[in-house]
């Protein structure tokens, strides 16, 4: 019997937002959990991700840089899911915006990719995507995917999972 364990590909939002609410000089416990999380190998992000995060949030360099191997490079199969992301939802990227990266639909790509790769392992892994954007499908469920530009919506989509930090929290049981 395999045991079901959460496996979180985080978004630049939460990061940013865990910092903001969590700074690590006042809260190293949850920085603590954050960090073994990652070295058990459940917490991943897509490149794009450190690309954003070094973009501008100074705060957060020597974290991305002691965490470096939580950044998963393109292969060919998230190159695919992304083009996919990319067709269905277009807005997803946000082009309108000012920065230089634009993570969100690799983060779901990611988040395809690992949901649809083989586990081989006496853990099963259930993907759950951490952001703390908000989605509009909860006051409009028959939001049309062209007008879906949040990743929870998206998710929802494709039937994975997404949380915000405070629900990461609650899953894996912290109490601070």
């Amino acid at each position: 019997m395999h045991e079901t364990e959460n496996l979180y590909i985080i978004d630049t939002s939460s990061l940013i937002e865990l910092q903001r609410r969590y700074p690590s000089d006042i809260f190293p416990s949850v920085w603590e959990h954050i960090h073994d999380l990652a070295i058990a190998g459940r917490l991943i992000a897509p490149i794009e991700i450190k690309k954003e995060l070094l973009e501008g949030y100074d705060i957060l360099l020597q974290w991305v840089t002691d965490h470096d191997f939580i950044f998963r490079e393109f292969d060919e199969d998230i190159i695919e899911k992304t083009q996919e992301v990319l067709s269905r939802f277009p807005r997803i990227a946000d082009s309108e915006s000012d920065k230089l990266f634009h993570a969100d639909p690799f983060v779901i790509a990611l988040a395809l990719a690992m949901k649809e790769q083989p586990q081989q392992t006496l853990v099963k892994y259930r993907i759950c995507v951490v952001t703390n954007e908000k989605g509009k499908l909860i006051g409009n469920p028959k939001l049309h995917p062209n007008n879906m530009k949040k990743i929870p919506d998206v998710c929802s989509h494709y039937g994975i999972n997404s949380t915000d930090h405070l629900g990461l929290f609650r899953e894996e049981n912290w109490l601070f």
